[in-house]
């Protein structure tokens, strides 16, 4: 099962990286014109000789996925704003999911614990109400936003090569099950065309693109997401960062520095982004679903470790948060499914 791209649309992804199709369809009055246009060299489509010929003498091919053109009444709307928006772009799933509101999260590959779990609760509270979360299927924060959001809604991946690849390859069973939940696999690249080191950043602005508002969890100086949050900003997007106990990371702060928002306590700035968080469970509870340790929480709020675990468990027996690794957890299902009726631990007499 597959789609094939006509030649017409394969050349017109081979210039598309110079050039605003957008534009030469408008120029011409219409994308139907566009063919005519073409081929009797119409001045009005602004483009050199060269350009013409590898639009002209481009080859069909077949992809494995949807072919979804510029023209298209499907094309995701925001995308299609941008500037040289992709001229194809190939799907696997329910391109629909990206017309809802959408919300970017990403970060480091190499993420720590504590903003794994951060970018698994901002996905989790994103997705509960309504936003479809983006990001690059990538290792560390990608991953924890996708997983997030499957707990309670949608999720679009974004890949930086073409859909008979898999990368990395440990997320073939996570791009799976984003396609079984309703959300969507998309890339601008041809099936056969491998990641490396000049796709990724190409990737990077199809994220921000499709956004509402980029969240960067936690970055390094080089990372990947400061050219998705660059291209958030050119286009106008919001984009915050995400602190941890008022310290960010190298890219976090280069961010802030220049103008991002930052995010110092997740669940109140949630509440105020209008989410609809409960505003019922308790403080420790808040903070082990917002990426602190059960070792901080135990300290921090004086209670038995032993009684944390027993109510967490209760918790996830009623399918209301799940474990995660490292000791870890994270929320399940529906927002308000986090009840005010939690499981009190017992206070820990040891700090005297």
């Amino acid at each position: 099962m597959g789609t094939e791209v006509s030649s017409f649309w394969s050349g017109a992804l081979a210039i598309a990286a110079g050039r605003c199709l957008v534009d030469v369809a408008a120029r011409v009055g219409g994308w139907e014109r566009v063919p005519h246009a073409l081929a009797t060299g119409d001045l009005r489509c602004g483009l050199s000789p060269t350009q013409r010929h590898r639009w002209l003498n481009a080859k069909p091919y077949v992809t494995r996925g949807l072919a979804v053109r510029l023209s298209d009444a499907i094309y995701p709307s925001r995308l299609g704003s941008t500037p040289r928006p992709a001229a194809v772009l190939h799907v696997e799933g329910h391109i629909s999911c990206v017309e809802q509101p959408v919300v970017a999260i990403v970060g480091s590959r190499s993420a720590s614990l504590r903003s794994r779990s951060q970018a698994r609760f901002l996905a989790w509270a994103f997705a509960s109400s309504g936003y479809t979360v983006a990001s690059g299927l990538a290792l560390g924060v990608d991953a924890a936003a996708h997983r997030g959001a499957l707990t309670a809604g949608q999720t679009v991946a974004v890949l930086g090569h073409g859909l008979s690849c898999m990368y990395p390859s440990v997320h073939a069973s996570l791009r799976a099950e984003i396609v079984r939940s309703g959300g969507a696999i998309l890339t601008s690249f041809p099936d056969t065309v491998q990641p490396a080191k000049w796709t990724f950043p190409i990737r990077n602005r199809w994220i921000a693109g499709l956004a509402d508002l980029v969240i960067v969890v936690e970055a390094g100086e080089r990372s990947g997401a400061l050219w998705t949050a660059r291209h958030a900003a050119s286009m106008h997007r919001e984009v915050v960062v995400v602190a941890q106990d008022g310290r960010l990371s190298a890219g976090c702060k280069f961010l802030a520095d220049r103008g991002a928002g930052v995010v110092d306590d997740l669940w109140p700035w949630c509440l105020d982004k209008g989410l609809g968080l409960p505003g019922a469970p308790p403080p420790w509870l808040r903070d082990v679903l917002t990426g602190h340790s059960l070792q901080v929480v135990s300290c921090r709020y004086r209670l038995a470790p032993q009684d944390i675990y027993a109510s967490l468990g209760e918790l996830s027996a009623r399918g209301q948060v799940e474990a995660l690794s490292h000791g870890r957890y994270g929320p399940k299902g529906p927002l308000m499914h986090i009840a005010s009726t939690v499981p009190t631990p017992t206070i820990e007499g040891i700090h005297g």
